[in-house]
Parts: C-alpha cells; structure tokens; sequence
C-alpha cells in the first residue's frame, strides 16, 4: 500500500494516482517534517529570543505550512503554531509592562 502524501488515503500497491484525491503518487516530495521540526524551534525559543516578535511569526508561518502540506508531522507543526502565538503574546505581554514601568521584568 502506498500512503498519499497530499490527503494521507492509502492506495493499491502500483496506482499511479491517489483514489481519493487524484494527486500522482510519484510525487510524494518531501513530508515537510523539517519545517514542522523549525516551527516547533522556534515557538519555544520564542518565549527566551523574540526580537519584535519575528521569531513568533515565524513559528506560526512554518507551522500552518507544516500543518496544511503534513501528512505525518501535523501535530508537531501544529505545537509550533500554537507555541508561536503563546510566545508572541508573551513577548507583548513583557513589552506593555516595561513600556509602562509596571513589570519585573524590566
């Protein structure tokens, strides 16, 4: 059985496009697990490094990426995005509060 790498259908062993899909079953590329593996980096390094949120943008970038074209890493990626958003709130969070003088953290 040979797994489609757009909608994750399995297919007979020799098809040469998906079932479900239609997508050719040659064109598999790559499982995009290396950017599922940036996003997840990234939203964690996001709470310590997050100069002007650009590393939380990133995460949430690579993250939707991951998890839209995905077949196996769809929940890493989708731990990056989310990570990314809690890592950006955060960092506009400490922002507020030294901008204003209220916080510990400045």
């Amino acid at each position: 059985m040979v797994k489609c790498g757009k909608c994750g259908t399995e297919n007979p062993d020799g098809s040469i496009r998906c079932v479900a899909c239609g997508r050719e079953l040659s064109d598999q590329g790559e499982d995009y697990k290396t950017i599922a593996i940036l996003a997840l980096v990234f939203g964690i390094v996001g709470f310590f490094v997050n100069p002007f949120c650009l590393i939380s943008v990133a995460a949430i970038v690579l993250g939707i990426i991951g998890n839209v074209y995905s077949v196996n890493n769809k929940s890493m990626a989708m731990a990056g995005w989310i990570l990314g958003i809690c890592s950006g709130v955060f960092q506009m969070v400490i922002d507020f509060f030294c901008t204003f003088g209220l916080g510990i953290f400045c």
